[in-house]
This record gives C-alpha cells, structure tokens and sequence, in this order.
C-alpha cells in the first residue's frame, strides 16, 4: 500500500470514529483520545490531518453545509437575474422556488445525523445560520429594490422574513422524522411565506406611488 493509501484509510478511520463519537456524545462531551483510540491510531496521527476538534468536526459537517450554501447560492443567483421588469410584482409560478426548498430539505435529511448534530451544536450553527440568513437579507432587500422601485421602506421586515424562511426549514426537519410528510408540506409553506412577502412588497411599491 502506497503511502497515500495509507494516508488516507488513517483519515477515513479518523473520521469514521470521530462521526460515531460526536453522534454519541454531542461536540462538548467527545474526546480525541477517544477518537484516536476507536481509529486505533495515535493522537499525532489525528494532528497530522486536523488542527483540533473543532477542525475535524468541521469536516464531517461540511458535506450538509456545502450542499445547502450551493443550492442557496444558485437559486438566489437565478432569482437575481429573473427580477428584472419592475412592473411584475406577484409571481405566477412558484415551482422554482418550491424545488429548491425540497431539495434542501431533502439535503438536511439525507446527512440527518449530521444535521442534528449540527443544529445541537449552537456555536457552530448560529454562525452558519446567521450567514445564511445575512445572505438572504441581502438577497431580498435587493430584490425589493428591483421590484418596488424604491429602497425607501422598513429593511426589519426584510430580517423577519428572511429569519421566518430559515426557521420554517429547520422547525420542519425537528419535528418531522419523516422525509416524505416533510417534504409533502413545502408547497403550501413555500406558497404562503411568498404570498406574504409579495403582499408586503406590493405595499411598499404602493406607498411608493402614493
């Protein structure tokens, strides 16, 4: 076996039993010697491919969290490029937008294990959720601009909104062990958060014109 080889089935196994002790004990209670000792291997071998616990915990979430930034980033992107006739406010077809919340659903359940731990881990997700939700702030402000005319309106409400979309996505997940029931209930979810948003921004393009 080559020295890559080896390299890398020592990693693999670092990983295969960090992920068990995480999913185990949560973040704060798993221990490396732990880790090391179920991967039958040194605490130099775990350094050699991690800086520390919280370097190797990043890793085995990063498949969830890369994931979910992608299909956020592509739809924000598609939307961007969509909302360009400031003349339409109400959308005619919700179908984009549904998908991509089925598919980050589908994400979240798909790295279920993961996404617990995540979620149960506050000092890791806040700072992922909150970037998420900045994002989508500033995603929508900018799209209200587009579609309204104006950048004269309350930005609060675009914070609500964007805090209320994230929070349906992980209040489902917690409560719903099925992924089919979950997913089942997005359309009318995704339906209702847009009506509501369309509804505050035909406001504000209203007052504009007022």
């Amino acid at each position: 076996m080559s020295k890559n080889s080896k390299d890398q089935s020592a990693k693999l196994k670092l990983v295969e039993a960090a992920k068990k002790e995480f999913f185990e004990k949560g973040y704060e209670k798993a221990s490396l010697r732990s880790i090391c000792n179920n991967a039958d291997l040194t605490t130099g071998a775990l350094y050699f491919f991690f800086k520390d616990k919280k370097d190797i915990f990043n890793y085995i979430l990063s498949p969830l969290l890369d994931e979910i930034n992608t299909l956020i980033t592509a739809h924000y992107r598609s939307e961007q490029t969509s909302f360009s006739d400031v003349s339409v406010i109400l959308p005619t077809d919700n179908s984009e937008d549904i998908k991509t919340a089925v598919e980050v659903l589908r994400t979240m359940y798909k790295h279920r294990q993961e996404c617990l731990l995540f979620l149960n881990t506050p000092d890791v997700s806040s700072i992922f959720i909150n970037n998420i939700i900045k994002y989508t702030e500033s995603h929508y402000s900018s799209i209200f601009e587009i579609l309204a005319g104006t950048n004269q309106f309350d930005h609060y409400i675009i914070h609500w909104i964007s805090h209320m979309q994230i929070d349906a996505f992980i209040h489902l997940f917690l409560h719903e062990e099925n992924e089919d029931k979950a997913i089942a209930k997005v359309p009318d979810m995704v339906n209702f958060m847009i009506g509501g948003t369309y509804k505050v921004l035909e406001k504000i393009k209203n007052d504009s014109n007022s």
